[in-house]
Parts: structure tokens; C-alpha cells; sequence
């Protein structure tokens, strides 16, 4: 499970950030309630309709928040994408805008029958020769980006020499070419660079002079939206006052076409839409931002062929509803979100949640263990299996935060923590009194180590876990856990790959401080949306709502766990801040 990188455009975020108020919304949050939840259900189910019944009963979910899904499969794990956009999100928008509850809910509950996983689409031939139109494409501006870099070197070349780079041209035709355009753009980028820092070390006059030559350069590489980002960025003392008149002109189209790119790229898996982003891009932010644009695309296609979890999709309910294939970062996690990026979401994600597991009788008994625990407390021991890793490579990230999380925990709670930290598992039956539990990585093969106490949150990071909850002859994490009583877990129905989990050492300080559900703290914590990892329990429990185990004083003295309270409009004390929590 190799870590990823972001395929989004950077020049498209660098702008954005740049302060640019493009879509202010209303927003209304607070602490889940039973009126914000509705409760899906496959109508030719019987097992959906008892759990969902059984759950409004114990919960007071209003009647009118059951929503009811026909067409569907008596118990299908997966079902295609066509299926997924008729019977179930274009299903699920038209019941909520039908009763007036579109700004009402803020999460989701699948039950017993509604399917784990959304098909992919295939390698189609459509999605192949899109493919191979893409590669020719990149080869074209693999040639574009060699002759600005040539044309950056010569106006560099006649201007004062400080600290220099050297004239790098990028490899046309050798190697992948996706690896030889990211190359281009670095190359590009240096000799722009080298450029601009060469123009600011004239004198005033001859700065706007030789900035008049490197204007025309930069309209065609970088386009509108990328010189006022460089403007931004260093300043405007070499542009001379018939420029300006020209540059207000970049600013303006900007700022009438950028919404639209955000609106497209929200609806990137229309052929059509992908198309027209291409050309906003190279408009707005010239042959850079086609290329970045066509890499992005690359990775896009070559990801849509993949299944995704279908309570992943829901979450994008109201801003991709249709066919939403690959892996989008989630708006909500919380490294990233901030009030100035909340203000900017037109929709933010549904919470989603699953009531689900191996027989009818163990979800009701998941259910109503629930209940009773949320009102009595989980007092018990925080268990996390770390493998002993200590380098430098995304596993040895990972397993440095399960040790983070077991002594921020022990430092700042009043729970026990037991750390296992060598290549082997925790041993069987040796764990007495799991409340709490994160390890990793047995695939597919559940070890039961721990003895849990009725309501623990435990969660296992591996590939597979999650592939099924009905077939007894399955061995993953997810459908074991659930069977000896834990009421909260999550799991992948494919490859996730590890940057799709959540980080330990966010997610469980934020449930221990008895302030969030578990579907807000899931949320709040998973760093992925139309993906495939699923949470599985009742989005309402709290565990430890009335018997508080984090100290909230010294949780909200790192800004990252003081964003939560913010997201959700609760009080924070007034606490001295200091850094973060490394994540």
C-alpha cells in the first residue's frame, strides 16, 4: 500500500488560496442529532427494513428520514455504476428535496442489503483511446515547454547574473512520458524562475523594459492566472503603467472562469466536462496548466476502471452524483480545513455510516449495545499493534504514528495504553479489556488477541478487510470485530492504498474527548471521499460522551483538534496554543 501524491493542478490551488472569494455559502453545523440522520433502506430486503426500524426505534429517528430504495438486489455486495446513479444517489436526492430535508441532513446510514462496493467502469475502449488521445497530447506540450525554456534562457541570458540556475532542457521522447512532462514542468519552472530573479535585479526602468519582453512569454506558458499569482507573489514594481491595463484584463477573466473550473472539476467524470477543463486550463493558466491538467486526467482514467465504497460515494451526494469514480481529498479532514476553505465549499460532504455485520441479530445487538454504553461509559485499555518500523518510507510513517497515538494518549487522557512495537502481533487472548484498538498488518487474517469490552472502537489497517460481512468463510478484520462486540470500525472493499486511512493519532484523541460521534470523528479524520474505505457502527455513539477520558484542556491546546470545535460550532475554551501534534 505505497503512498500517494495528489493529482490536483498545484497553480489552480496556489491561486485559489491566494484570497480569491469565489463561492460563499450558509452553512449550518452543530452536534449530530437524530433529526440530521437518515436511514437507508434496499426495499426488497427484509433485513434492511427490521434494522432500520429496529435503529429509528432505539435512536428517535422521525419517520420521515427513512428512506426507502427500490431496484436494487435482495443482497448484493456490488452493483454497477448505472445502478449506483438511478436507484440509489439520484434515488436518495429527489426523496430529500421531495421532503424538504436536503439542509436538514448531515449523515447517512446504509443497512443490511444495501451493497459494499460500486463497480468501475472497465478499461472501455472510450476510456483507452481518451488515454492515448491524453499521451499525445503531453508529448505536444513536452515540445511547447522545451521551446519556453529555450526562450526563458535567451531573455535570461542578456540580463545581470545573481545566483543563477543552470539551463536545463527537459528529455523529449525518453522514458514515460507522463515522467518526461513532469520533468518538463520542473524544467520549466526553474528557467522561470531564473528569469524573474534575473528581471529583478535591474534598475526601475530597465526592469519594466525587460519585463515587457517577458510578459508575452509568460501569457502563453502561465496564462492570465498564473502571472497574477507571480505578480502576487513577487510583487509588481516591474510592471510599467501600460501593462497594467493588459493585466487587469488576466485578473477579470480569471475571475469569471475559475468557479467554472471548480464546478467542472466536480463533475470530471462527464468526457465532456474533462474537455472543457482542458480548455479553461490552458486559457487561464496557459500550456503549465494543460499539462498539469492532462497528467491529473492520466491518473483520473486510469483509476476509474477501480470499484469504490459505496458509502464513500454517498458522501459526495450533493456535488458528484453521478458515476463519482477515484479518489477525492475530503474538504472536511482535518489537516486541510480551515473557516477561510469551509467558506469556499458550495457543499460540503454527508457524513455515512453503515448498520451492517455478520447476521440481523448482531447489528441489533450492536445497536442497543450502543445505547446502553453511551449512557454507562467504556472505561478500559488502549491497545496499538506498531511494527517496529523506523525509517523514512510511508510504512514506517504510518507505524511512528501508532506509537504518537499510544503516548499522546498516555500523556494527555486518563486510559490506560498498552504498545506493542516489534514485527510480531499482539498474542492471542492477551489483551484484556480493549476499549480502544488500532494495528496493523495481518491481511485479511483476523488474530484474536484482544478480550473487547461491549462498544469498543477498534479499527485495523490492511488492504482487504472489508471485501464482505456475510460470508462466514471470510477472514477479514471487519466482520470479526463486529461479531465479539466492537461498535465502530472501518475497513477497505479494494485497495485503498495507506494514505486513505485515517491517521490514528487524530482519530482517537478526538473520540476520546467525549465531545463527537463517531461518524463526525470518521469525518473529520478520513482523508478521502469516493474512495474505498467504508465505516461500519451507529453514526450516533458516542462512547464516551458521559465519562470523559481526554483531558480536553491540553487536546485544545493543539490547533488542530481546537479546528473540530470550530467545524462544528461547539465552545473552546480559552487554552494557550502550541504546535500540532506531528501527523
Amino acid at each position: 500500500m505505497p503512498q500517494l501524491s495528489s493529482g490536483l493542478s498545484r497553480i489552480l490551488l496556489a491561486f485559489a488560496a491566494g484570497g480569491i472569494s469565489l463561492l460563499a455559502m450558509a452553512r449550518s453545523t452543530a452536534a449530530l442529532t437524530p433529526q440530521q440522520v437518515a436511514v437507508i433502506i434496499n426495499d426488497n430486503n427484509p433485513n434492511s427494513w427490521n434494522i432500520a426500524r429496529y435503529y429509528a426505534q432505539e435512536r428517535h429517528i422521525p419517520k420521515i428520514n427513512l428512506i426507502v430504495l427500490s431496484g436494487l438486489p435482495h443482497d448484493a455486495v456490488q452493483i454497477p455504476v448505472d445502478m449506483y446513479d438511478i436507484h440509489v444517489s439520484a434515488a436518495i436526492r429527489r426523496i430529500l428535496r421531495q421532503r424538504h430535508l436536503k439542509k436538514i441532513i448531515r449523515c447517512l446510514v446504509t443497512t443490511w442489503g444495501i451493497p459494499l462496493r460500486v463497480a468501475g467502469m472497465g478499461t472501455s475502449p472510450q476510456i483507452n483511446l481518451e488515454i492515448q488521445q491524453i499521451q499525445q497530447g503531453l508529448h505536444r506540450q513536452i515540445v511547447q515547454l522545451t521551446r519556453g525554456i529555450t526562450q526563458l534562457n535567451a531573455l535570461a541570458a542578456t540580463l545581470p547574473v545573481a545566483n543563477a540556475v543552470a539551463k536545463p532542457v527537459p528529455p523529449v521522447g525518453q522514458g514515460p512520458v507522463t515522467q518526461a512532462a513532469q520533468l518538463a514542468l520542473q524544467h520549466f519552472g526553474l528557467a522561470l524562475n531564473n528569469a524573474i530573479h534575473r528581471v529583478g535585479l535591474l534598475p526601475p526602468v530597465r526592469r519594466q523594459t525587460a519585463f515587457a519582453k517577458l510578459l508575452p512569454i509568460l501569457a502563453v506558458y502561465i496564462g492570465p492566472g498564473g502571472v497574477s499569482q507571480t505578480i502576487h507573489i513577487h510583487g509588481s514594481s516591474a510592471v510599467a503603467q501600460k501593462d497594467h491595463h493588459t493585466l487587469a484584463a488576466m485578473h477579470k477573466d480569471v475571475q469569471k472562469d475559475l468557479p467554472e473550473i471548480i464546478r467542472l472539476s466536480q463533475r470530471r467524470y462527464l468526457e465532456k466536462n474533462r474537455l472543457k477543463l482542458r480548455q479553461l486550463q490552458l486559457k487561464l493558466f496557459g500550456v503549465v496548466g494543460l499539462t498539469r491538467q492532462l497528467l491529473s486526467d492520466t491518473v483520473y482514467l486510469q483509476q476509474k476502471p477501480s470499484s469504490t465504497a459505496l458509502d464513500s460515494d454517498l458522501m459526495t451526494l450533493w456535488y458528484q452524483p453521478d458515476a463519482a469514480m477515484g479518489m477525492e481529498n475530503n474538504p472536511m479532514y482535518m489537516p486541510n480545513w480551515t473557516r477561510s476553505v469551509g467558506k469556499l465549499q458550495k457543499h460540503i460532504p454527508l457524513m455515512v455510516s453503515r448498520l451492517d455485520g455478520t447476521s440481523p441479530q448482531m447489528v441489533r445487538n450492536m445497536i442497543r449495545t450502543s445505547v446502553r454504553v453511551e449512557k454507562t461509559g467504556l472505561r478500559g485499555v488502549a491497545y496499538f499493534d506498531a511494527r517496529g518500523l523506523h525509517g523514512q518510507d510511508p510504512y514506517s510513517q504510518y507505524d511512528r504514528l501508532l506509537r504518537r497515538s499510544a503516548l499522546f494518549i498516555l500523556q494527555n487522557s486518563s486510559m490506560p495504553v498498552a504498545l506493542q512495537d516489534t514485527p510480531a502481533f499482539f498474542q492471542a487472548k492477551n489483551c484484556p479489556d480493549e476499549a480502544i484498538y488500532c494495528g496493523w498488518y495481518s491481511l485479511e487474517h483476523y488474530l484474536p488477541s484482544c478480550q473487547w469490552l461491549p462498544g469498543s472502537v477498534a479499527f485495523h489497517v490492511a488492504s482487504f478487510e472489508l471485501l464482505s460481512l456475510h460470508n462466514p468463510n471470510y477472514g477479514g478484520w471487519c466482520p470479526h470485530l463486529l461479531k465479539h462486540g466492537v461498535c465502530g470500525t472501518l475497513g477497505a472493499v479494494a485497495e485503498p492504498y495507506l494514505s486513505a486511512f485515517p491517521p490514528p493519532n487524530l482519530f482517537f484523541p478526538l473520540l476520546l474527548s467525549g465531545r463527537f460521534t463517531q461518524a463526525q470523528v470518521y469525518y473529520l479524520t478520513c482523508p478521502l471521499v469516493d474512495w474505498r474505505i467504508a465505516y461500519v457502527g451507529d453514526p450516533l455513539y458516542n462512547p464516551f460522551e458521559h465519562h470523559h477520558v481526554m483531558r480536553l484542556r491540553r487536546l485544545l491546546k493543539y490547533p488542530i483538534f481546537r479546528r473540530a470545535f470550530e467545524e462544528f460550532n461547539m465552545p473552546i475554551p480559552k487554552v494557550p496554543a502550541v504546535k500540532s501534534p506531528p501527523h
